[in-house]
């Protein structure tokens, strides 16, 4: 007997559907935003295709189902490479799980230009300097100049696209010659492998004027009256090394000098090398390539006796460090006739009187162009403390007076240099942690607000952690003291807190033996003794706030603190810990600013 059939429909799937991306490519860097594109297929057909950029945790529909795409804004992902997992659905909801790496980068290169100075001014050779990189992969460097002027000439081809060659550190001068007067754009432009692009651009112009290499006559100034002995200051600007510079005294050479490593010069004038009346002053500066510069002629109208002064160590324009001295010179510059009328005994009274009043009074200096002056250590040397710590950065003109018994004075002008920035390092290379072979190359930028003077590189074996203490602790201490609970203690301690706590631990001694020498009385406590020491400051009070910085290098403090002691030998015979409180005042407590170690040593009381 045959029953009714019983029809029942089954999905039968017997592989997984299959999905893959064809971009972007792994090889490729992406940015802002990109699409997914991909294929899959299955036999049984697509139902939906999903993508999941947050490593599995959740998936996004794709648009599509055997073409699919996913549009994203890839900046919402951090750079780097990433893994974008792709669910595949056939129609019998059978699932495949398929992965493919996506490249991002939505940060731009970074350039760092510091030549040329935005606005600075050029002749023949531009001078382009900084530093180029990329958190992933630096692709093209390039820079061109253009036309600030839309009426200027157009810019040679050379110019207008200039490949750096993707270099990591940028140093090069590029030929302007065939650049016209004008005002200029350099723009230096940075792409990385996603196509993000950084532009940093500075104008400058281009100036061929005559001053522009040129010698500036600051002291005297022209048309100054002066007398006996004096000093002429200038400033060689030069776009080359000076060689000599030669002064010329009405169309004769008289002396030669070499400019200071600020650029500015100094001859000093004697009443040998010039004659009484008017007299043309002439600077000439030799330069390298056989080049002369030459400056305006300079008018004084000298006299050969009368008061003088002069500066004898800073030259104009040096720069003033660490507190120093402005020392000189000053006097009196006699005639023949009197020096000989000092020596004659047929003199009046009434004249020698008054010759003798030809003498130095005071010398005094001003930082306010005259306006009001401040007293040095006079004598014919002259001294003055030039306090660079109450002194702002930059440049400070200073007239210097000497002014004689009789009334008479004479004047003189300077100017010094305060730089108080230090300079900045940016090192590039190597990495740190790289592992190197045969070659290591260094490179970096540095730069000063003013102007660098050298870069010195040095190398140390071993980890730079074995040449570095935590931040918090200042340094290392020696101490020795005697009397007390023992005849005399040594330790050795640690500062902390800018020095203001002191962690110490001590040995010191007061055995039966010692103590027999001073008396005969039995001994409580003695033997060796090991003992902690721990000091904070109450106070701390520096001399130079009362006496100025003269005392800058002395000071005095005072601490609170506790003490713990074991001594070794007893009545009772067994070691005892005993412990105080104490305190402590440390006074003269000299500190030698230039030492790098043991730069601070004291004397101190304490109970």
């Amino acid at each position: 007997v045959r029953g009714e059939e019983v029809v029942r429909k089954i999905r039968v799937s017997l592989e997984e559907p299959k999905a893959a991306v064809i971009t972007p490519s792994f090889e490729k860097t992406n940015h802002k935003e990109i699409d997914i594109v991909g294929v899959a297929s299955d036999k049984n057909g697509i139902a939906r295709v999903e993508v999941s950029l947050d490593n599995g945790n959740s998936f996004n529909l794709a648009e599509g189902t055997e073409s699919w795409k996913y549009r994203f804004d890839t900046r919402v992902i951090q750079d780097g490479t990433h893994v974008v997992f792709i669910r595949v659905f056939d129609k019998y909801e059978t699932v495949g799980l398929y992965s493919s790496l996506v490249n991002i980068d939505n940060t731009p290169p970074s350039i760092r230009l510091e030549l040329p100075v935005d606005g600075s001014r050029t002749g023949e050779t531009l001078f382009v300097s900084g530093q180029t990189m990329d958190n992933i992969k630096l692709e093209e460097v390039r820079g061109k100049i253009s036309n600030i002027n839309p009426s200027q000439p157009a810019i040679p081809a050379a110019l207008r696209d200039i490949p750096f060659d993707n270099e990591l550190i940028i140093t090069r001068g590029l030929n302007i010659t065939s650049l016209p007067e004008g005002f200029y754009n350099m723009e230096v432009r940075g792409y990385d492998r996603a196509g993000n692009i950084t532009r940093v651009s500075r104008n400058f112009e281009v100036y061929r004027g005559v001053d522009r290499n040129r010698i500036e006559f600051l002291y005297p100034m022209n048309g100054e009256k002066v007398q006996g002995m004096f000093n002429i200051y200038g400033r060689v600007i030069s776009e080359d090394p000076v060689e000599n510079l030669i002064m010329y005294i009405d169309g004769e050479s008289v002396d030669t000098t070499q400019p200071s490593r600020s650029d500015y010069f100094e001859f000093t004038i004697t009443p040998e090398m010039m004659v009484e009346g008017e007299h043309k002053i002439n600077v000439q500066a030799l330069v390298k390539g056989d080049k002369i510069i030459r400056s305006e002629d300079h008018t004084v109208i000298y006299t050969p006796n009368g008061p003088w002064v002069t500066i004898d160590n800073l030259i104009m324009g040096d720069f003033a460090v660490d507190r120093p001295w402005l020392t000189g010179s000053a006097g009196y510059a006699f005639t023949e006739e009197e020096v000989l009328s000092l020596k004659s005994k047929d003199i009046s009274k009434d004249e020698k009187k008054k010759l003798q009043k030809k003498t130095l009074q005071k010398v005094e200096i001003s930082f306010d162009n005259g306006k009001t002056f401040q007293k040095t250590e006079s004598g014919k040397k002259w001294r003055y403390r030039l306090e660079t710590g109450d002194l702002r950065e930059g440049y400070h003109f200073m007239l210097v007076r000497a002014k004689m018994e009789t009334g008479e004075v004479a004047v003189t002008r300077t100017i010094i240099q305060i730089d108080k920035t230090a300079p900045t390092i940016r090192l590039i290379s190597p990495g740190e942690g790289g592992r190197y072979n045969n070659e290591l190359v260094f490179s970096g930028l540095s730069s000063d607000d003013i102007e660098l003077d050298s870069v010195m590189l040095s190398l140390r074996p071993g980890d730079k952690s074995r040449y570095a203490i935590p931040s918090f602790i200042q340094g290392l201490y020696l101490d020795w003291h005697f009397w007390g609970a023992t005849l005399y203690d040594i330790g050795i301690g640690l500062t902390f807190f800018d020095d203001n706590v002191k962690l110490q631990l001590q040995f010191g001694q007061f055995t039966a033996e010692q103590r027999a020498v001073f008396t005969g009385s039995n001994m409580r406590y003695g033997g060796n003794v090991f003992g902690l020491k721990l000091l904070a400051n109450l106070l701390y009070l520096p001399l130079d706030f009362f006496f100025g910085p003269d005392f800058s290098w002395l000071s005095a403090t005072a601490a609170i603190g506790a003490n713990f002691s074991v001594f070794t030998e007893t009545q009772s015979g067994q070691p005892q810990i005993l412990s105080a409180i104490l305190l402590q005042l440390e006074f003269p407590r000299v500190t030698l600013a230039k030492r790098k170690t043991f730069r601070t040593f004291s004397l101190y009381t304490e109970g």
